[in-house]
């Protein structure tokens, strides 16, 4: 009988245990789900750098700089289009009307003049350069970013819904959801990207 009781304390004490890991372990989860959230990219405006079905990983407490790909809150309604590719999970927090999330390259910070002439973007009147982006950059713009607000443009500069159209305009520092540091998919294309490219 004794030998019964001394197997049952040592099968609680090993529950006990297993429990006390388990809890640890979904408590480390949560903590890295605050800061750290997953995405994918789901059209073209991003060529040739990111693609569309890429699934990113998205360090939401970086500050932004010059060269980050950010996804960022848009204020534009989440189109039928977009909707289909929305995982099980995130059709649970989202309902079509939301605001769509897109995935662009802070260009121009706070405070910074941007001027774009002949396809050419200069910050602060020195010439950018940029050996990441598809296409021409197209359009005329000079001006001088407000506080805490971002230009963003895609990487495919003539297949992108941006900084220089005004349904997009400039992003708010509060809209943006985070920087992309980590391509986990698909598995011949993983890639750390980690800050500024």
């Amino acid at each position: 009988m004794k030998n019964n009781f001394k197997g049952l304390a040592g099968l609680g004490q090993a529950l006990a245990e297993w429990l006390k890991a388990f809890a640890g372990s979904i408590a480390i989860l949560a903590l890295i789900l605050l800061f750290i959230q997953p995405t994918s990219v789901v059209n073209t405006s991003m060529l040739p750098n990111y693609r569309e079905g890429d699934r990113l990983l998205v360090n939401s407490m970086s500050s932004p700089k010059r060269g980050d790909v950010v996804i960022f809150n848009s204020g534009l309604a989440l189109s039928e289009s977009r909707w289909q590719y929305l995982s099980r999970i995130q059709k649970i927090f989202l309902k079509p009307e939301d605001s769509m999330t897109l995935i662009k390259r802070v260009v121009a910070l706070p405070g910074e003049r941007f001027r774009l002439e002949d396809g050419q973007i200069y910050i602060d009147e020195v010439p950018l350069e940029e050996s990441y982006i598809k296409g021409t950059t197209q359009g005329n713009l000079d001006i001088v970013l407000p506080a805490d607000n971002y230009l963003v443009l895609g990487d495919n500069r003539e297949n992108s819904l941006d900084s220089r159209d005004s349904t997009v305009g400039f992003v708010k520092k509060k809209d943006i959801l985070g920087s992309v540091f980590f391509r986990y998919w698909p598995l011949n294309r993983i890639e750390y990207i980690g800050g500024s490219q």
